[in-house]
Parts: structure tokens; sequence; C-alpha cells
């Protein structure tokens, strides 16, 4: 059991959290007992409740011994301010809680903050009083090394008082990250995690043209063969905004989380997928976006569909465990280059090899792979027409003008979602309780195609289970502490 504050562990139980995990047991009970910390769990794994219930509660004990004046005393460094904000949301609701207990705990972004949630560089630029500071987190640490923060890590770590709390958090285990430990811990207890079997399955359809991939994507949400709660992955953003043009074209709404929005646009959008206004959510993912993307939760993620194929294993797992926070996902499915053996293009057989070896670490890793196909001749004849007028609309000019015209329309819904939730805070309550409604927003197939469509998912051979997603307020998973 978890050795916590009596009030902590009633104010756990009404948010029902009252169930760790293991390796959250190791951490928590660590830092309650003055330990530093090296925590190394894969993403999803709740790291972040891990050092935020003792923050906490070292904060409420002060305040109920002595009524200690307000001061800084907790800072948690994030790489990004997307989760910045993630971590601060969390972070206020259990604070929320302790006023019942006549105490206030003030969580910001700002120095003024008793417990502040920020980014390196704004840490150092804000010149905080740091003299009370008791209890200090890094996060996401090989994301930061990844952004090359290093030696704003060193200089930090200058900054703060010697004799504090520590704890530092990493999805992985690097050479370097046990040689900063070594600098920033000490009495420190190290939490890993056993590497368990990978229990996702990863299915493939092949194509062999550009337009190929929009055939598929006609199929999956407007026949309705994927009905699941989903997220796609696409290898740049004007791919993105391709891929949502094509789809509102035929009704399907989308939501997009990209570099290319606004901060506020992003969190938006997050916020409006994780209430359920949409179950699609289309996200850009190569090495400018890992540091928008990477630790953000989309909750009760059923299914991920990329439009290009896994790199390694590793990238697989990544995949699984960013997007499948609350255990929903089980299945991956890619869509792949189907190269001829006479193929002349450098590229593209390079693009065969790396499909290739992926392959072969599947196996060795146990890691389930199906190859799936539908008969796409049948679904050009039935339908190319509707496909392929659209593909053709989508060229770069246009989707420029999209791109512009989105933004501004985002920010404009921006504003009025935030205004009505304002006033109606039952309402955004009921939204997070509802269960999901599947294929909103699809357009209905017209009846005179209606006998095309059964042929052409008749011919389709992938299968998913459906899987009923209920919303669950107060951070509730599946009986276990939330994962993040």
């Amino acid at each position: 059991s978890i050795l916590v504050d009596g009030r902590i562990a009633d104010i756990l139980r009404k948010m029902n959290l009252a169930t760790p995990l293991e390796q959250q047991i190791q951490s928590i009970n660590a830092l309650v007992q003055q330990k530093d910390l090296l925590l190394s769990t894969k993403t999803g794994s709740g790291k972040t409740i891990s050092y935020l219930i003792p923050a906490i509660q070292q904060l409420l004990q002060q305040k109920t011994a002595n009524n200690a004046s307000k001061a800084l005393r907790v800072v948690i460094l994030e790489p990004t301010q997307e989760l910045c904000a993630q971590t601060l949301d969390l972070a206020q609701t259990l604070a929320k809680q302790i006023q019942k207990y006549g105490f206030s705990i003030q969580c910001g972004q700002e120095p003024s903050a008793e417990l502040m949630v920020t980014t390196p560089n704004a840490l150092i630029s804000s010149k905080p009083d740091l003299n009370s500071l008791q209890f200090f987190v890094i996060d996401e640490a090989d994301m930061m090394f990844g952004f090359d923060m290093r030696s704003k890590l060193e200089q930090i770590l200058h900054l703060i008082p010697q004799n504090i709390q520590k704890v530092l958090c990493s999805a992985t285990l690097s050479p370097e990250i046990e040689s900063f430990s070594q600098l920033m811990l000490s009495n420190q207890v190290v939490v890993t995690e056993q590497e368990k079997p990978v229990d996702n399955v990863f299915k493939y359809f092949t194509f062999s043209k550009e337009i190929d991939k929009f055939y598929y994507l006609y199929a999956f949400f407007m026949l309705k063969i994927i009905k699941q709660r989903t997220i796609i992955y696409t290898s740049r953003i004007n791919e993105a905004f391709r891929c949502k043009l094509f789809l509102e074209k035929f009704g399907v709404k989308a939501l997009m989380f990209t570099s290319s929005l606004p901060l506020e646009q992003r969190q938006a959008q997050l916020q409006k997928f994780n209430l359920g206004v949409s179950n699609l959510m289309i996200i850009t993912q190569d090495q400018e976006e890992a540091g928008v993307v990477r630790g953000v939760d989309f909750e009760n993620v059923e299914l991920i569909l990329t439009l290009q194929f896994p790199l390694t294993v590793q990238e697989f797992q990544h995949l699984c465990g960013r997007a499948g926070r609350c255990g929903n996902v089980k299945t991956i499915i890619s869509l792949v280059i189907d190269i001829d053996e006479s193929c002349q293009s450098s590229q593209l057989k390079g693009d065969f090899k790396l499909q290739n070896e992926f392959l072969q670490q599947c196996v060795l890793k146990n890691i389930e792979f199906q190859f799936e196909e539908i008969d796409l001749q049948l679904l050009e004849k039935e339908f190319g027409y509707r496909v392929s007028d659209v593909f053709q609309q989508l060229n770069d000019a246009e989707i420029k003008k999209y791109r512009t015209n989105q933004l501004k329309q985002l920010v404009m819904e921006n504003q009025q979602l935030k205004q009505y939730l304002s006033q109606h805070e039952r309402e955004k309550q009921l939204m997070k309780q509802k269960q999901i409604m599947k294929s909103a927003g699809i357009q209905v197939i017209p009846a005179y195609l209606k006998m095309a469509a059964e042929k052409v998912k008749q011919s389709c051979t992938l299968v998913l289970e459906e899987q009923k997603v209920v919303k669950n307020i107060s951070y509730q998973k599946r009986g276990a502490l939330l994962r993040k």
C-alpha cells in the first residue's frame, strides 16, 4: 500500500485513484520517505501522479503543522507547453480537493505559485526566488536531452538549493540519463519497469499509388469498416491537412494536432477529442513534431492508423504507449507501399528494406502481425469517380488556402468553446460522462451505392472487435491510477 496522509488517501478514493500500479507504489513510498527518485517507465505508465501525490502531501503537511507562509516550494520542469498544461491540470485537480480541509495550494506556471509547472527556458527567464524550494522534478528527461536542453538543466541545478528532494523521470534509461542522475540525485531510489510481452497486433494493407491511400480512407470511414475511436498518424503536416480536407469533403469530421497550430488551438483540439466531440484525431509524426505530441494524453483511443510504416519495433511500441494510456489500443494498422522487384527507385528500395527489417523484428519480439487486404479494383470501380474527383482537388494551393481558413476557424471555435464551457460546468461534466458515439458526422452512403458498399466491405479481410468506450470523470482508468 502507499504511505500517504489519510486526507490524501481519502481524496484519491473519492477521485477513483485508489488502486496504484506497482511502480507507482514504489515511487510514492520512496518520495514520502524523503528519498530522491530516478523513475524510468514507459509512456503512459503513471509517472506524473507518482511525484504529484508526494509533492501535494508535503505542501499540505507543512500548512497543517505551522501554516507556513506562501512561497515557491515545488518546481516541475516539462519540455513543452503541452505537457506543462497537462501536468498543471492534474496538480490543480488534486489541489482543489485540498480546499475542503481548509487549506489552499496555489498551482500555476508563474513564480508566484507554491507549485510551479514550467519549462527550463521559462524558469531561467522568470528568475523566481528559489530559496524556499523543497521539491524539484525534471520530467521527460530523455526528451529534454533530445532537445539539447542538458546545459540548461545543469544551469538550473546550480540555481536550486542542494539539500532538497529531487525527482528525475524518463521513459528510457540511456547512459546519458544515468550519468545525469549521478549529478542530480543523492540517496536515490531507482524504479524501473520490467519489460512485458507486447500484446498489440500489427495489421497492414499495401498500396502502389498515392491515391490508393485515399481509397483506403474512404473505405475505412465512409463504409464504416473502422468504427473505433481512432488516431491517424501522417508523416508530414501537409499530408495531415490533405487527409483532413479529404475526409471533410465526405462529411467525416476530424480534429488535428500539429505543431503548425498555435498552442491554444492545439489544446482546444485535444480538449474536444477527450470530451468526445469527435472520435477521429489526425497527428503528424516526425522529428519536429515529437516534442508536441509525446506524453500528451489522447483518451480512450481504440485504434491507431498510420499512413506510413513504423520504422522500428521501438517506434511501434511507443505508438501503442503514447495513445493507449488507458489500455484500449490493441491494434495498429499501417498502409505499406507495395514495391515491385523490378523497381529502380533507390528511395523505394530503401523503404522496402526497412519494411522487411521491421517484420523480422516483429518475429523476434513475438509481435503478432497480419497482412490484410481489400479489393482496391472493386473500390475504384464503384467509388473511383468520387474519390479521384476529390483527390484531384487536393493540390498544394488548395491545401495552403485550407490551412489558413482552418486556423481562423479554430481560433473562433476555441473562443466559443471556452466561453460556453465556462458558463455551463454541468454540460462539461455530462460531456465527459457520456458514452462516445460511434462514427459521428459521417454522411450516409446513398441508397443506390449501398450494394456496392457491401461488396467492398465483404472483400475486406480486416476484422476489428468493437469496444464500448465510456467516458469517466476524475481521471478514472480501469480502477488504476491515471497513466500520466
